[in-house]
């Protein structure tokens, strides 16, 4: 073969192709990737807010619940009460202290979990749901303190339903007690999966 014949293939042939990406090829690539990701952000940022909220009043159901069983199988009145307000929140449950042998039992007074310490404690254990743990969740007004009767399991006190509310406005629960002791979460503004509108 004389180089006028090599001259004439293709170019495709004289040469192997190396694999791999071209330089084109790459920048296409890395902009179909950036565009998708552009128009993922805001759902991934809407997910996570719902996400923070439900998991806040998850936790706070459960310490509802925590405090109604330790007031029923202890046979003692368990307080709850909500603290602080904002960004800056918390809700700490407490038990009656046993009183002394043949002593009547004693008031119940509600801990203050912003104030830390020991005071928020059932059945030997901490009970306190905080917003440390929840960021992005506020507590626009607390409810008031609120016990359940250690013979019942009831609720005493007028408090009955309290709200969060995530950071941006757009979405809003509210976690209800009823004089039964049950807690129930309903969604006030937005939907948020798995819970039902107010």
């Amino acid at each position: 073969m004389d180089n006028t014949e090599e001259a004439r293939m293709p170019r495709d042939k004289r040469a192997r192709r190396a694999p791999g990406f071209t330089l084109v090829e790459l920048i296409v690539a890395m902009t179909v990737f950036a565009i998708l990701a552009t128009l993922a952000v805001p759902a991934f940022t809407v997910y996570f807010e719902k996400a923070r909220l439900r998991g806040a009043a998850d936790a706070v159901v459960a310490l509802v619940a925590e405090a109604r069983l330790a007031a029923v199988t202890q046979a003692r009145a368990v307080s709850v009460r909500f603290s602080g307000q904002g960004a800056q929140w918390c809700v700490g449950a407490r038990e009656a202290s046993l009183p002394s042998v043949g002593m009547p039992m004693t008031g119940l007074d509600a801990c203050d979990c912003l104030a830390g310490g020991d005071t928020c404690v059932v059945d030997a254990r901490r009970a306190v749901v905080a917003s440390a743990l929840h960021r992005g969740v506020l507590l626009p007004s607390p409810m008031e303190a609120f016990a359940f009767d250690g013979a019942t399991g009831m609720r005493a006190g007028d408090a009955d339903a309290v709200r969060l509310v995530s950071r941006s406005g757009r979405f809003a629960l509210r976690i209800a007690i009823s004089p039964l002791g049950h807690a129930s979460v309903c969604s006030n503004s937005g939907t948020i999966a798995g819970i039902r509108s107010c």
